[in-house]
């Protein structure tokens, strides 16, 4: 009788347990933002290379759904201080989505042929974007192992971009009411290099390329104002 009295107290303390995650997986996102944002894209581990891909990766041979979300560390700045931006990728497929991100600080220009993640920035009622007269950037023919990453099915993960006043100041942010969007483009899936073997991997053999997402994502926009110093009230 003790034995079976046992069980049933365990029991429940599975359930309540149990019960307890779920509630806080459900609410914990709502109530704190942060635990929307997942790692730091950039400490994702690579993927193992060769021929050894997730067939879901490309199953149907539709574009894997990748959403970009963004998010300003603060909606309002002085001329002084730096935009801080947190830029969520979001795997909404049910495959991994394997990410080429490099270390540079992104442009704050979109520009047509680009790879890799980008900003544009507008002055609320112009349609004229604020220019840094960054360059076009090629994408690799075979992508650097360190710079490719791993997101898992329906996972996400988080970038954290910063921009100093300098580099503000030098594409014409002055203080005024500002709109901001993302965009992340990948031309090509890359070569896949050969194996230091030198014997074709066999893993998955219908594979011939590096598997990076291909296509073209961005996020919604984003309002923020840039202010004078002296205009914002003291903290606290």
């Amino acid at each position: 009788m003790r034995d079976r009295v046992g069980f049933l107290d365990r029991t429940r303390f599975a359930l309540v347990i149990g019960l307890v995650l779920l509630v806080g997986v459900t609410v914990l996102p709502r109530v704190y933002p942060a635990a929307q944002l997942g790692p730091q894209c950039t400490n994702l581990a690579a993927p193992i290379g060769g021929n050894n891909r997730s067939v879901l990766a490309q199953a149907g041979g539709d574009q894997q759904e990748l959403g970009l979300e963004l998010r300003l560390e603060s909606r309002v700045i002085t001329t002084e201080e730096p935009l801080i931006i947190h830029l969520t990728f979001a795997n909404r497929d049910i495959g991994p989505v394997i990410l080429y991100l490099t270390d540079a600080t992104p442009p704050l220009t979109r520009l047509e042929n680009d790879t890799g993640v980008s900003f544009e920035i507008r002055r609320v009622g112009t349609d004229q974007p604020l220019i840094d007269n960054a360059a076009p950037r090629g994408a690799p023919q075979s992508y650097p192992s360190d710079q490719l990453h791993l997101l898992g099915s329906r996972t996400r993960c988080t970038q954290t971009y910063r921009y100093t006043a300098q580099q503000l100041s030098a594409i014409g942010l002055q203080p005024g009411e500002y709109r901001i969007r993302a965009f992340y483009r990948n031309p090509s899936s890359g070569v896949l290099p050969p194996p230091a073997s030198g014997q074709p991997p066999t893993a998955t053999p219908a594979y011939t390329d590096q598997g990076v997402w291909v296509g073209q994502t961005s996020s919604g926009e984003v309002l923020f104002s840039v202010v004078t110093p002296g205009s914002l009230p003291p903290a606290g």
